[in-house]
């Protein structure tokens, strides 16, 4: 609105880049989190059978779920946040600033040096997790006082960053992240088809590269 006031407005090539990092944002980011997900709970096959029995007590076929319902699982969304934790799909390039010679926190940073938050760092530094590159979806849901888990900070997950620019998105994203995994996983009784590690043979940019996600349906087994 400010900007139609002020006669402002967009040219053609940054009307092409905002199409071009929606569609990015929109949509790869997602695929991303969901392939990281499965990636990990195929590895961790007890989390996975935790899951599937906390989808079937819920929901006797795949097609009686809502969003609003599979927002409230405990399972389901502890995996998708420590997912979220442990591999975020941006990794806060792009929130990156030239610093003008400042000191942050004692560090003193020259005039000219580009500076950025590296989530993958922060969401697995010991100093805000405990046992930080495990796979933990309980740390979501059993973290009260004389838990192993009752001193994360949690405030440091920021996987949709923070502040004004915090991903408009996040909330469609999850909504869709959470239907599509527990779809999936009441459907289909799932085994790792290979054994990719997503830390060691995933490359990663601004955002995941190269990455896969290989699953085997139990012998017998059709689809629904």
């Amino acid at each position: 609105m400010r900007c139609r006031e002020l006669g402002i407005r967009l040219t053609d090539k940054e009307l092409q880049s905002n199409a071009s990092l929606l569609v990015m944002v929109g949509y790869d980011t997602t695929a991303t989190s969901l392939s990281a997900t499965m990636n990990l709970l195929l590895r961790h096959p007890k989390r996975l059978a935790e899951l599937k029995e906390e989808l079937q007590q819920h929901y006797p076929s795949a097609a009686d779920m809502d969003a609003t319902s599979l927002g409230q699982l405990p399972m389901l969304n502890g995996c998708i946040q420590e997912a979220l934790r442990l591999f975020p799909p941006a990794n806060g390039k792009g929130t990156n600033r030239t610093s003008p010679g400042v000191s942050i926190d004692g560090v003193y940073i020259p005039q000219g040096i580009n500076v950025s938050a590296d989530m993958y760092t922060i969401q697995r530094s010991s100093l805000y997790w405990t046992r930080p590159d495990a796979f933990c979806p309980e740390r979501w849901f059993n973290n009260g006082p004389g838990t192993e888990f009752a001193n994360d900070i949690r405030s440091s997950h920021c996987p949709f960053l923070l502040g004004p620019r915090m991903c408009i998105g996040r909330a469609v994203a999850l909504q869709s992240m959470r239907m599509v995994l527990a779809k999936i996983v009441h459907s289909f009784e799932l085994q790792a088809a290979e054994t990719y590690n997503w830390e060691t043979d995933v490359s990663s940019s601004y955002l995941w590269t190269g990455y896969r996600c290989m699953a085997r349906v139990a012998h017998g087994q059709t689809m629904p």
